[in-house]
C-alpha cells in the first residue's frame, strides 16, 4: 500500500473525494445508475483487495482481532437493544424499519477510506475485524429486523383448481409483476391489475406458441404479436382476444418489447424472504466477508500472498479510498421529508454517534490500561463505529414493502452527519498527534487511567 499523506492532508483528500462525487451527481455527470455501479465496484473489487492488502503479511491478528470482533459485535447488540428501547410502541412495520436502520452500518464504503487516511494500515486491519461484525450486522441483524413484520408478498399462492401464482399483490388482489402458471400447462408472465392481465406480459400456449403484447382485464387488447407452434405469425391490433386490425410484426415491436421486459422482471420479482436462511444467504454473498475469511487464513498461517494475486490487488486496493469515497459522494442527498420523519432519523443517528463514541472510548482507555498496543486498533474501530447508515436499509425497505421514504430520509441525514462527525474526529485525532497510532494519546490516555486507578484507592 502507498504511504499515507500526513492526517491534515489525507483528511482534506478524502473531504475533496466525497465532494467531487456529489459534485458529479448533482451536475447529472453520473446517473443513480451510475452510483450503483460504483458502489458494486468498490464492493466486488476495491475492498476485498484493501482486505487481502491489509492482512496478508501483517503481525498475528491474536492481540488486536478479537477485541476489535469483539467491539462490533457489542456495538451492534447495543444498538438493537437502543433500538428496542425507543421505538418498541411504534406500529410495528413502522417499528420493524426504525430497528432495521439502527443497526449496521456503511463501513464498507466511509469507514475503511477514512480509517485508511487516518489511522494507516495498522488501522485498517483492525478495522477489518470490526467490519467482519459489521457484515453480519447488516445482513443478518438488521435484514431480520426489517423483515420482522413478515414478507411483502407470499412466496406463493395456489388456487383451488390447482394454478399457481408467484408475484406482488394490492389489497389481495393480483396487482403489479408476478407470474400465473395454470393447470393445463400454460403460463403468464407480466403486469397484473384488479386479479386481472393488464398491460404488458407474455402467454405461453400449452400447445405451444406464444402471445407477446398488450393486455387488458385478462385478455388481448392492444398490440401484439401471436407466434405460433407452426412458426406462423399474427401481428396487430387485438380487441378481446380477437385480430381487430393486422399489421405488419415491425409495427408491434415496441409492445413486444415491452412485453419481454415486463415479463423478466415478473420472473425476478422478490417473493417471500425474511427467514434466518435468507438472511444467512445475503451475508455469504458478500465479497468481503470472503476475503475477510481467506485473509485471517493467510494470516494464521503466515503465508503471503501468492505473486499473481498480490499484483492484482495491490493497485485495486490504493484505488478503494478515492473510489469508495467518490461512490459515496454520488449517493448523498439532502433530505426532502415530514418533520416527523426527520425527527426519527436525527434521534437514529444521535442514539448511533452516541454509542459509538461511548463504545470507541471505553475501547480506548480498556486498551491503555492492559496493553498499549492496542491503542490504534482502538482508535480505527472508533471511526468505522462512526460511518453512516447501511445503503442496504432502502433496498430492505423497498423490498418488505415499508415507508422507503422513511429509510431514504434516515440513510440521507445519517450520511450528511457521519461526514461532519467523522471530519471532527478525524481532525481531532490529527491535532492531538492520535493519528497512526500515536504515542502521544498512549501516554495521554495512560496517564488518566492511572490518575483514575490512584482516586479509586484513595477513596478506598
Amino acid at each position: 500500500m502507498p504511504p499515507l499523506a500526513s492526517p491534515p492532508i489525507a483528511l482534506a483528500e478524502c473531504l475533496a473525494f466525497l465532494g467531487l462525487g456529489y459534485a458529479l451527481r448533482s451536475a447529472e455527470v453520473f446517473s443513480e445508475a451510475d452510483a450503483k455501479t460504483a458502489v458494486r465496484a468498490v464492493a466486488w473489487f476495491t475492498l476485498p483487495s484493501l482486505i487481502l492488502q491489509a492482512l496478508c503479511g501483517s503481525p498475528p491478528v491474536e492481540l488486536w482481532g478479537a477485541p476489535s470482533f469483539a467491539a462490533g459485535v457489542v456495538y451492534t447488540l447495543a444498538l438493537a437493544s437502543a433500538g428496542w428501547f425507543l421505538f418498541w410502541n411504534r406500529h410495528p412495520r413502522q417499528r420493524s424499519l426504525l430497528m432495521g436502520c439502527t443497526v449496521g452500518s456503511s463501513v464498507g464504503l466511509m469507514g475503511y477510506a477514512f480509517v485508511e487516511a487516518i489511522c494507516g494500515t495498522s488501522g485498517v486491519q483492525a478495522a477489518v475485524l470490526f467490519g467482519f461484525a459489521n457484515i453480519l450486522a447488516v445482513q443478518v441483524v438488521s435484514y431480520l429486523l426489517f423483515a420482522s413484520t413478515g414478507p411483502a408478498f407470499p412466496e406463493k399462492y395456489v388456487h383451488a383448481d390447482g394454478g399457481m401464482y408467484r408475484g406482488q399483490w394490492q389489497a389481495r388482489k393480483k396487482e403489479g409483476l408476478g407470474v400465473y402458471k395454470y393447470p393445463s400447462g400454460a403460463r403468464y408472465e407480466g403486469e397484473w391489475h384488479g386479479n386481472e392481465k393488464s398491460g404488458r406480459g407474455v402467454y405461453y400456449f400449452q400447445k405451444g406458441g406464444l402471445y407477446e403484447g398488450e393486455w387488458f382485464n385478462g385478455r388481448r387488447d392492444g398490440l401484439g404479436t401471436r407466434t405460433f407452434s407452426t412458426g406462423k405469425v399474427k401481428a396487430g391490433r387485438w380487441r378481446a382476444n380477437v385480430l381487430e386490425t393486422p399489421l405488419d410484426a415491425q409495427q408491434c415491436s415496441e409492445a413486444v418489447v415491452g412485453a419481454t421486459a415486463a415479463a423478466e422482471a415478473a420472473r425476478k420479482v422478490e417473493v417471500g424472504g425474511g427467514s434466518l436462511g435468507d438472511a444467512l444467504q445475503h451475508a455469504v454473498q458478500e465479497p468481503a466477508l470472503w476475503a475477510t475469511v481467506l485473509a485471517l487464513m493467510l494470516n494464521f498461517f503466515g503465508t503471503p500472498l501468492p505473486s499473481s494475486v498480490n499484483t492484482v490487488t495491490q493497485p485495486l486496493a490504493a484505488a478503494n479510498r478515492p473510489l469508495a469515497l467518490m461512490a459515496a459522494g454520488f449517493c448523498t442527498k439532502f433530505w426532502s421529508s415530514q418533520d416527523a420523519q426527520l425527527r426519527d432519523a436525527v434521534l437514529i443517528v444521535g442514539v448511533r454517534k452516541t454509542l459509538a463514541l461511548l463504545m470507541g472510548s471505553m475501547f480506548l482507555i480498556l486498551s491503555a490500561r492492559f496493553s498499549t498496543a492496542l491503542v490504534a486498533p482502538a482508535l480505527a474501530t472508533l471511526l468505522a463505529a462512526l460511518s453512516p447508515v447501511h445503503l442496504e436499509a432502502v433496498e430492505f425497505a423497498r423490498q418488505f414493502r415499508l415507508n422507503e421514504k422513511l429509510a431514504a430520509t434516515v440513510s440521507s441525514v445519517s450520511t450528511i452527519l457521519s461526514i461532519v462527525v467523522l471530519t471532527g474526529v478525524s481532525a481531532a485525532m490529527g491535532i492531538m498527534g492520535l493519528s497512526q497510532g500515536g504515542w502521544c494519546c498512549i501516554c495521554i490516555t495512560k496517564q488518566f487511567v492511572m490518575v483514575g486507578c490512584s482516586l479509586s484507592n484513595v477513596k478506598h
